[in-house]
């Protein structure tokens, strides 16, 4: 059996799987499962996107995919993306984009404490005093606090806050909805949306209807941001990216 069916490249946060078109699925599996294992040691216990090009895949298939890799090494994977579709990258450079200045402005907080890698689960809440970026999921029951921007690679299911801000040459509350220019909107963004409630400074919101949880494997991250007195819920562009912060 070729050592071909499955070539592992990667991009900027993420790994391309280019799978042989015409070969046996299962044969498939069992070379990236080698390859994983291999490779136990260099990926090492990291969070990122993969792409899955070469051949289509059910969902089903996909799934088979994920587990793959995740029996044979750490990798923790958030989601699968369409490595073709532009978005994607403009997604990736936003993300990288709102990294950097995360670091650069995160006042007392110590580089790198920006970013809680891992899941909240049972319950757990999350609580601190600057933008945070969360390498995993936020589940029901589960919620991150934040005075700053939330951005959740991965899904948010549970409670995400925003708690107001003071300014400190008055002591007065910010008003995001009338900030000077070139100043950041506070935005709450993941890459499935699904939350049992949010709030950015007074403005909450909660869905209509409960919302039905479940992972979804294709990406397709939506934005939350303050709109006059209302929050308002877009899917991710570069145009409305720009609108909540400066890339």
């Amino acid at each position: 059996m070729s050592n071909n069916l499955v070539v592992i490249k990667s991009f900027p946060s993420g790994l391309r799987l280019i799978l042989d078109e015409t070969a046996d699925f299962e044969d498939i599996l069992r070379e990236l499962g080698k390859k994983c294992s291999d490779g136990r040691a260099f990926f090492g216990n990291t969070t990122m996107a993969i792409s899955i090009e070469g051949r289509k895949l059910s969902e089903v298939e996909e799934i088979r995919v994920l587990e793959t890799i995740h029996i044979n090494c750490n990798l923790n994977v958030i989601c699968i993306i369409d490595h073709d579709e532009d978005m994607n990258y403009k997604y990736i450079k936003a993300i990288k984009s709102m990294e950097k200045k995360f670091s650069e402005s995160a006042g007392d907080a110590t580089p790198g404490n920006n970013f809680f890698r891992g899941s909240l689960t049972d319950g757990e809440q999350l609580e601190v005093d600057y933008p945070i970026v969360i390498l995993g999921d936020i589940n029901p029951g589960c919620s991150v606090i934040s005075t700053g921007s939330i951005i959740v690679l991965g899904g948010l299911y549970g409670e995400a806050v925003i708690k107001n801000s003071l300014d400190e040459e008055n002591n007065e509350v910010i008003d995001y909805d009338n900030l000077p220019k070139g100043d950041i909107k506070p935005f709450i963004i993941a890459l499935e949306m699904a939350p049992e409630s949010m709030t950015i400074g007074d403005i909450v919101y909660k869905p209509a209807v409960k919302p039905k949880w479940g992972i979804k494997h294709k990406i397709a991250p939506q934005v939350a941001f303050p709109k006059g007195k209302k929050m308002v819920i877009e899917t991710v562009s570069k145009s409305v990216l720009e609108t909540v912060y400066a890339l």
